[in-house]
C-alpha cells in the first residue's frame, strides 16, 4: 500500500526539473559563420568581430569632395530657388480669408488654430 503523502508530479518548489525541460524544449539558436574576404570562414567571435570591422571600415569610406560639390551648394543656397515671388496682398483680402476659414479644423503645421485667426480677423 503507497502512502497518501506521494506525488507523481514534483512541486513548485522543485523547479529544477521544469526549468530542465524548458532548456531542452527551447529552439536552438546558433549564429553561422561568416565568410572572410579571403575566402575562409570566421567561426570564433573574435574573428567574427574582426571580419565584420573590416567590411564596415571598407564600406563606410569618407566622401572625397567633387569639384561640382561648391556650384550645387551654391545653387541651393540661394533664398527660395523653388517658389515663386510673393504676390502683394490688401487687408481685404485677408479678412476675407479669415472669413472662409473653419472653426471647427485642427491646426496647421505652424499649430496657429482657427480661433486666434477668427480673434485677429476683429482687430483689423
Amino acid at each position: 500500500m503507497l502512502p497518501l503523502n506521494i506525488t507523481l508530479l514534483p512541486s513548485p518548489s522543485e523547479s529544477t526539473l521544469w526549468k530542465a525541460t524548458k532548456r531542452l524544449k527551447r529552439p536552438q539558436i546558433s549564429i553561422p559563420p561568416i565568410r572572410k574576404a579571403y575566402g575562409s570562414w570566421a567561426k570564433s567571435d573574435d574573428e567574427k568581430a574582426t571580419t565584420l570591422a573590416n567590411h564596415l571600415q571598407q564600406v563606410f569610406t569618407t566622401h572625397l569632395p567633387n569639384p561640382t560639390d561648391a556650384e550645387i551648394s551654391a545653387f541651393l543656397d540661394v533664398p527660395c530657388q523653388m517658389s515663386l515671388p510673393i504676390k502683394p496682398f490688401s487687408s481685404k483680402e485677408v479678412v476675407e480669408a479669415l472669413a472662409h476659414i473653419n472653426v471647427r479644423k485642427a491646426p496647421g503645421y505652424d499649430l496657429i488654430s482657427d480661433e486666434c485667426l477668427k480673434s485677429y480677423q476683429r482687430k483689423l
